[in-house]
């Protein structure tokens, strides 16, 4: 008779220990999360990629990475902040002299800039600088360029330690290439 009474009692036991494991799972909502593949046509292009086709997007979930990739809603895009340096990097006055690499290296990412916040890349005058002399209009189409940027982008524009660039009459000095390079970055990282 005691053996029955034992066996009843771990009957209940294991009834009542399912019942407190079961009744949490029973009580809640079933999830089925949203999983599409949506699609479209066209081209669609960023930086220096060009999709055209179909392009297919995860509905559900956040970024998906790889390398040096990753994409949002079906665009691949590569990292609006370059891993590297800028050449010369720090220029040092009387040091470093200006070359037409650095003006090309400030046009390319301002003009990544001007696309990432919604603006056309501008347009640059002695666009190959091959044989060219930096000058100040160099500067200051790339200061132009770099405002309208900021401004796109709601961010305040610094100021300048050397604002008033006059062409013909005042040298181009490693001073604003680092003025601009530090406004670039800054910008890059908004």
């Amino acid at each position: 008779m005691m053996a029955w009474r034992i066996r009843a009692v771990r009957a209940v036991i294991t009834l009542g220990a399912l019942a407190s494991v079961a009744a949490p799972v029973m009580g809640q909502g079933y999830s089925v999360p949203r999983h599409v593949a949506a699609g479209g046509g066209g081209t669609s292009t960023g930086s220096t990629f060009s999709v055209t086709g179909t392009i297919s997007e995860i509905g559900a979930g956040g970024a998906l990475t790889s390398g040096p990739y990753s994409v949002t809603g079906g665009f691949w895009s590569m990292p609006l902040v370059p891993a590297e340096a800028f050449t010369d990097e720090p220029l040092a006055a009387g040091v470093t002299f200006v070359r037409a690499l650095h003006v090309i290296e400030l046009r390319q990412r301002v003009n990544a800039l001007r696309v990432r916040f919604g603006l056309a890349a501008a347009a640059w005058t002695n666009d190959s600088l091959g044989g060219v002399v930096i000058r100040a209009l160099h500067v200051t189409e790339l200061r132009i360029a770099l405002y309208d940027a900021y401004t796109q982008a709601g961010v305040p524009f610094p100021g300048l330690g050397d604002p008033a660039l006059t062409p013909g009459s005042t040298p181009v000095r490693a001073l604003h290439f680092s003025q601009l390079r530090l406004l670039v970055k800054n910008l890059e990282e908004q």
